[in-house]
């Protein structure tokens, strides 16, 4: 309650005015709810000024200040001040990571400065109690380390030794900087989430392939295998872009098509190899892509044109490869990847009649000749007839008797599989 009175302090029970109220908030900083709430007015009854609703939602030292509305000159000051009080803070509902967490962190590096995470009341106040507080990485498989549970004694936790292994590269490879990490920290019923984050390689410790050959045939591509170097994490080390510090994490050493050469190395085939085309290479990004490049058979013996064969059938096994990379000193192997049988080329009706067709092909212009061929044929009638399968052929050609003149043949052809496929 505040009342009417003269100079001397004494009641004056007839006053009709209006009181005006301000608050004075000691220590109210960033980060906290500097405000109060109720009429900062209030007309007098009889003298007197219920300020029945006025309160603050910071949680410390303040005092009010009340003066009359119709005053405007006084000895001294206008206002009368109440002592200063201490306010409490209310109930805890909920935690928020109250540092700032950079916006590219090196992998495997505490963060630095540490993380400190506050239990909070509904205005903002943190709450002086103890607390256990736990921190998350929000992706699976992120490579969390450090102390992922402290006690928060006076309702402010701090975790010194965190860390994240594993870069935004692994998450998204389009787009590697990506703020693609945040942490989730938890106190009893409550959580929240931190700013977002990326995570930066360290410098370069070795090389690896980003992406592996996949299984093929001879003469065609095995994929497009990727080269990176890599840190300690085996996080790929790429030019950062303009938004990170240079070299933040270590010097970043950078790939080019020159200085990195692709072997290939055979596990169950003697006296044989495979090559995988060198001429083609391109570098985006540091990862060395092996796009255009073909898988071709070297055999003991070749022809004048070209045209290799085995010395015997059982020569035609299985074959089971692994690239191998090696930038200076450091190499790598590739996972295993099939190369089997090429396809047969220039598949031709080669003549034709009013009763029959005869189909020719060439055996694959690479390799081994296939141990034999499928062919299958049906005619373009509608609806389509069904295929008719012959497998097992040796030769390179094969007559369709007793064909139809009044409507289309379609016809394939394929080397079958030296994999059992």
């Amino acid at each position: 309650l505040v009342i009417a009175a003269d100079a001397g302090g004494n009641f004056l029970s007839g006053v009709a005015d209006t009181v005006n109220a301000i608050f004075t908030l000691f220590g109210c900083g960033d980060g906290q709810d500097c405000s109060y709430f109720g009429p900062l007015a209030h007309a007098a009854t009889d003298g007197v000024f219920p300020f029945s609703a006025l309160g603050s939602r910071y949680a410390g030292q303040i005092r009010v200040g009340f003066k009359l509305a119709s005053v405007s000159a006084c000895p001294g000051s206008c206002w009368s001040y109440t002592d200063v009080m201490t306010v409490a803070t209310g109930v805890p509902s909920r935690v928020v990571v109250a540092s700032n967490i950079s916006s590219a962190i090196c992998a495997s590096t505490a963060i630095s400065p540490a993380i400190s995470v506050q239990v909070q009341d509904a205005s903002g106040n943190t709450v002086v109690a103890s607390f256990v507080v736990s921190i998350a990485a929000k992706l699976e498989g992120a490579g969390l380390a450090g102390t992922l549970t402290v006690d928060a004694p006076q309702g402010v936790a701090t975790f010194s030794d965190i860390s994240l292994s594993r870069s935004c590269f692994h998450y998204d490879q389009d787009n590697p900087f990506a703020l693609c990490h945040s942490f989730v920290v938890s106190s009893g019923p409550f959580s929240a989430e931190s700013t977002p984050f990326t995570v930066i390689a360290r410098a370069a410790v070795g090389i690896s392939f980003g992406e592996n050959p996949e299984d093929t045939v001879v003469g065609q591509r095995a994929g497009t295998p990727r080269v990176y170097l890599v840190d300690l994490n085996g996080n790929p080390v790429l030019p950062l872009p303009a938004t990170v510090t240079p070299a933040l994490c270590g010097a970043v050493t950078t790939l080019s098509g020159t200085t990195v050469t692709l072997a290939m190395a055979q596990e169950q085939q003697a006296g044989m190899t495979l090559l995988l085309g060198m001429g083609v290479r391109s570098v985006v990004d540091s990862a060395v892509f092996f796009s255009g490049a073909n898988l071709n058979w070297q055999v003991p013996v070749c022809t004048a044109s070209h045209v290799c064969s085995f010395s015997s059938p059982a020569d035609n096994r299985i074959m089971r490869l692994r690239a191998s990379a090696s930038y200076n000193s450091m190499v790598v192997d590739s996972t295993t990847f099939s190369v089997d049988v090429g396809h047969p080329t220039d598949f031709i009706a080669a003549e034709t009649s009013a009763t029959s067709i005869l189909l020719r092909w060439q055996a694959p212009s690479h390799g081994p000749t296939p141990q034999a061929y499928t062919l299958r044929y049906r005619y373009l009638s509608t609806p389509p007839s069904s295929w008719s399968e012959f497998p097992g052929l040796q030769a390179t050609e094969f007559l369709v008797g007793g064909a139809r003149s009044d409507v289309l043949l379609e016809a394939e052809v394929c080397a079958e599989s030296l994999l059992g496929g």
